[in-house]
């Protein structure tokens, strides 16, 4: 395209010029139609600027504007040197660009250079001698490529331009004046539902798009018959804020809920202003309305997934007090029994004191899966071997009513998983399944493999497409109600009856699958049962599939210890139980303690025990910190839950020793034992 063709000779055609100012727009006020109309180009094109440009014979007018920025707005004009108009005038033909800078004689232009104009779609107004008047166009600051739904909506609009122009007094001879029928098919063919409503507030025009939405006959939303179709939450609202627009003859923007032709409510955004005939008569509102159901309910799923955020926090925080807590409890209660003058009532109540605190440990796993903080030890699993060696676990949560029945593949790959979560995700799968069937029933276990495509995995929501490792359960059971089933993974959501312990087991069954790199899918409807399905990534190594290391009897020693625990009660009860089998115990509370016990102790330090939270410094770089000057010291690391220093994993790496909170004092002693003597171990132990 030869832009820099001379085109003076249409421009300055006298015709044409004549045709221009007979309008009368030039150096007139503003038009109100116009103006309506351009606000519902940039509404309906979804750009920050459009135009109705005339174009004189030596410059560019701005009958409307809608997005210019100042002085540009006020002054209304520019040369034609500034004019992309000019090139739709002048060829009588769609002027449009993508990115001006990019256009080899467009990207020196004044329009791109002063003006920031960076993508342009303009369509000529002609009058009906094919003169062109001048454009309407829309503009954008960002590269855009048009659509051929973009030009046929601008081509739409300027046919209501043209029209507003023939219906100016002395602007074209009366013989052409076009028949009503043809604005309204224009406003037909328009990609929003378009209406208006008369100066008392009942509708006189709806489009063809709002009967598409309704699905009925126009004479029926004509009227005010047409808000009866309106959400009876929503209507008085509405019809107050609607009423106020039409009252104040002010603008309106307002959303709520009509019910759509399939009986569906969907949420509709309407924008309208007040329109006035040439003698400044009010003529009632003119607006649009857009479907936003799509918009509102991701907004409602951000909500719901920052509150969701919110609990997982808090969840995680408590458990992670708790950890101490119950570390100290289990710890002194285990001394206390050792007593040998203890009389048999009071070792009765330390073992009261032991189950309370075992069963609030149990809680606070769950918090930690269900806020995806527990630490992992994953290995390559065989999932039908797991499954298989936990049925009679399951037989005895679902009671003898139920019947399980296992149907493996046999052709399965192996998974990496944590096996001790798995399991726990398969006995919060029995527990619901047992609540639903409390007259009994069957409760079927499958496994299989199968390939999520990109499309699936997304519908998913699954970390990735590819090949996954699927074990599925269903039972026939009493089933679930919509709003339930919506809710069945949030934290006590009262979809099944309450019972101990139940109100974070499918929150947690969710955690930890997410967690392990999978995903949870349920489907129910109500009598016809409810089936979970379980989705592991399939291995794609060749590590063995074994079992975890078997522990060694707890055993002492004379090793030197550096434990850093910044809980005062845990750090003082480890250093008392270790101290007691043999060993040597530097305590500290913080990693720049423990930085300074290391440098003033002149022998071999074995073994540094460090919680991964600490006080300013990691136990994770506390560690790195010592491995500098001490290269041979082993590290075991102790916690409650996987924030901070391994939070961008939530796992544990190859070779890491770690122990869980709370922990047994027997669990404490094989675990140390371990660290010291076998280099190659790697135990996960709770």
């Amino acid at each position: 395209m030869g832009l820099e063709n001379d085109f003076s000779g249409s421009i300055s055609d006298p015709d044409r010029v004549a045709a221009v100012r007979r309008t009368g727009l030039l150096d007139a006020p503003a038009d109100h139609a116009l103006d309506r109309l351009t606000r519902i180009a940039c509404h309906v094109l979804r750009v920050p600027a459009a135009l109705v440009c005339l174009v004189d014979d030596d410059r560019q007018f701005f009958a409307s504007l809608e997005g210019l920025p100042e002085p540009l707005a006020s002054s209304r004009q520019t040369p034609l040197t500034h004019s992309f108009c000019r090139y739709a005038v002048a060829s009588r033909a769609d002027f449009v660009v993508a990115d001006a800078r990019q256009h080899e004689e467009l990207r020196t232009h004044p329009a791109v250079t002063e003006l920031g104009f960076v993508a342009y779609a303009g369509v000529p107004l002609l009058d009906p001698d094919g003169r062109a008047l001048g454009t309407l166009c829309a503009i954008d600051h960002e590269p855009r490529e048009w659509t051929e739904d973009d030009l046929a909506a601008l081509h739409d609009l300027a046919d209501f331009a043209t029209e507003r122009l023939r219906q100016r007094p002395g602007e074209l001879p009366a013989d052409v004046e076009p028949a009503a029928a043809s604005a309204r098919l224009s406003f037909d063919a328009l990609p929003v539902m378009l209406w208006t409503v008369a100066p008392d507030g009942r509708c006189d025009y709806v489009n063809a798009r709002w009967l598409e939405f309704t699905g009925r006959p126009l004479g029926a939303e004509l009227g005010s018959a047409w808000t009866e179709r309106i959400h009876p939450d929503d209507r008085e609202g509405r019809r107050e804020r609607f009423q106020a627009a039409v009252t104040q003859r002010a603008p309106l923007q307002l959303e709520y809920r009509m019910r759509r032709y399939d009986e569906q409510y969907r949420w509709l955004l309407d924008l309208a202003v007040p329109r006035f005939g040439p003698d400044g008569e009010f003529l009632g509102l003119i607006g649009c309305s857009t479907d936003v159901t799509d918009r509102r309910q991701l907004e409602q799923r951000l909500v719901q997934a920052e509150r969701a955020q919110a609990i997982t926090q808090l969840a995680g925080g408590i458990a992670h007090d708790f950890n101490n807590l119950l570390t100290g409890i289990i710890g002194h209660v285990t001394l206390l029994e050792e007593e040998p003058t203890l009389t048999s009532l009071a070792r009765e109540d330390l073992g009261q004191i032991r189950h309370s605190a075992e069963r609030a440990a149990s809680l606070t796993r769950q918090l930690l899966a269900f806020s995806r903080r527990q630490v992992l030890a994953p290995r390559v699993l065989d999932l039908n071997n797991l499954v298989a060696g936990s049925l009679s676990r399951i037989r005895r949560v679902v009671g003898e009513g139920v019947q399980v029945v296992w149907a493996p593949d046999a052709s399965l790959d192996p998974i990496v998983a944590d096996p001790t979560q798995i399991e726990q995700v398969l006995t919060q799968l029995s527990s619901n399944a047992r609540d639903a069937m409390p007259n009994g029933g069957s409760l079927e276990l499958t496994t299989r493999q199968e390939r999520l495509d990109d499309d699936r995995a997304s519908r998913l929501s699954a970390p990735r497409s590819g090949t996954y490792v699927v074990l599925q359960a269903r039972d026939t059971g009493r089933g679930m109600e919509a709003a339930a089933l919506s809710r069945v993974f949030e934290p006590f959501s009262g979809a099944r009856p309450a019972r101990e312990g139940t109100g974070l087991g499918l929150a947690s069954a969710y955690g930890i699958m997410k967690q392990s790199g999978g995903l949870i899918e349920v489907t129910s409807e109500p009598g016809r049962g409810t089936t979970f399905t379980l989705y592991f990534p399939r291995h794609e190594g060749s590590g063995p599939v074994g079992a975890a290391v078997e522990a060694r009897e707890p055993l002492g020693g004379s090793e030197t210890l550096l434990l850093v625990e910044d809980e005062e009660q845990v750090r003082e009860l480890g250093r008392r139980v270790l101290e007691r089998v043999g060993y040597t115990v530097l305590a500290a509370p913080d990693a720049e303690s423990a930085t300074a016990i290391a440098d003033r102790h002149a022998g071999h330090i074995h073994l540094l025990i460090t919680d991964m939270l600490l006080p300013q410094l990691s136990g994770r770089e506390l560690a790195a910190r010592l491995s500098i000057h001490r290269p041979a010291i082993k590290v075991l690391y102790i916690s409650g839950t996987a924030e901070a220093s391994i939070a961008r994993l939530r796992l544990l790496e190859p070779g890491t020793r770690f122990l869980e909170k709370p922990f047994s004092l027997d669990r404490l002693l094989r675990t140390v034992r371990q660290a010291l003597g076998d280099p190659e171990s790697a135990v996960r132990s709770g």
